[in-house]
């Protein structure tokens, strides 16, 4: 018999979860980033997040420095980079010299975040990140050991965990990390992809309808080929929407839409998450309605007809969800692309 300690534990739940379901579903609540009045009170909530976050660095600055004399009775090895070779080294110091570089951390960490977030507001006019920031700059403040220790009183053995500096926007989506996009590089349609994006990036051959041409070729392939529905009309995996046509998709427009500040890794997470948002939402619309009677208006259409209810249902699910981290020209780029690709794709197999 296992005992309760081979368990698995349930994952920890942190308030932080909460700040990308408020954007993801906060259109369905009257959010709206694009509002003056609503923009106004999202710029005051994240000022506000940053001044309580510098002035909580400030209090436990003051705190560490009025234990220095206890601090400094004990020693903690550390692992450190040198900032002239920036390769790691051993030391040995007290633990005021600790805590105070922890402070530091989280004050940088802190405001590094914030110049980003409002450099991409103000320079590309992209909001989603202010209301998120507000929510997580205060988050990573309190969920610190210097917090806990200098704040809260808790007692946290030194040295503390190493932590990275959590990237601003991949926190939205849980992480910076997917490695579908690599493992579908190494598959013809994923060569065929990145092919199409080299030889036409930086062009104004790379537009909207240039890569819904080459997304809609490619999906047929994929999509569709799943069984068709029997004639009950009951719903199987035709509804699904393939791995491989996601992928694809975000490798398009991972190349055709570039977001400052923004490393490649990290803009890959976000265009493959934004269309994992899209599909999910196409999906469930789709298993609710049948895919027959989903796509029934578009079977008698031609391609510009099929292009003109796939903008009608875009404006719809546009109205319902919030890809964060975007602004409103980069969520209607893939909003366009991949609705138009998978009603293409799905209405040729419906005709």
């Amino acid at each position: 018999m296992s005992s309760s300690a081979d368990a698995p534990q349930a994952p920890k739940l942190s308030l932080r979860m909460l700040a990308p379901l408020i954007l993801m579903g906060g259109k369905k609540f009257g959010l709206d980033l694009t509002n003056p009045d609503q923009l106004a009170i999202v710029r005051v909530s994240f000022v506000a997040a940053v001044a309580l976050s510098a002035l909580a660095c400030a209090f436990m600055y003051a705190a560490v420095h009025g234990k220095k004399k206890k601090l400094a009775e004990d020693r903690v090895w550390v692992t450190s980079k040198d900032p002239k070779t920036m390769k790691e080294k051993k030391e040995h110091i007290t633990l005021f010299e600790h805590d105070l570089r922890e402070v530091m951390k989280a004050l940088t960490s802190n405001l590094g975040s914030a110049a980003i977030v409002t450099f991409l507001h103000l320079k590309f006019k992209i909001n989603p990140p202010l209301l998120l920031q507000s929510f997580i700059i205060p988050m990573n403040l309190v969920e610190s050991p210097v917090f806990q220790t200098h704040v809260l009183g808790r007692a946290i053995p030194r040295p503390w965990a190493k932590k990275e500096a959590a990237n601003p926007l991949a926190a939205l989506f849980g992480g910076d990390k997917d490695e579908r996009l690599a493992e579908f590089a190494k598959t013809p349609a994923g060569k065929r992809a990145l092919a199409f994006v080299a030889e036409n990036k930086g062009g104004e051959s790379l537009s909207v309808d240039a890569l819904l041409r080459f997304a809609a070729k490619e999906a047929k392939k994929t999509e569709g080929g799943a069984k068709k529905k029997d004639a009950g009309g009951g719903d199987d995996d035709a509804t699904v929407i393939s791995p491989s046509t996601r992928a694809m998709l975000a490798t398009l427009i991972n190349g055709c839409v570039d977001i400052p500040a923004l490393s490649e890794e990290t803009e890959h997470v976000l265009a493959l998450k934004a269309v994992d948002v899209l599909a999910d939402q196409l999906e469930a619309e789709m298993k609710k309605a049948g895919v027959a009677e989903f796509f029934a208006d578009a079977r008698s259409l031609d391609a510009k007809g099929v292009d003109e209810w796939a903008k009608k249902i875009a404006a719809e699910i546009n109205e319902k969800i919030n890809l964060p981290a975007l602004g409103e020209e980069h969520e209607a780029v893939i909003i366009e692309l991949v609705l138009k690709t998978v009603a293409h794709a799905f209405a040729a197999k419906a005709k």
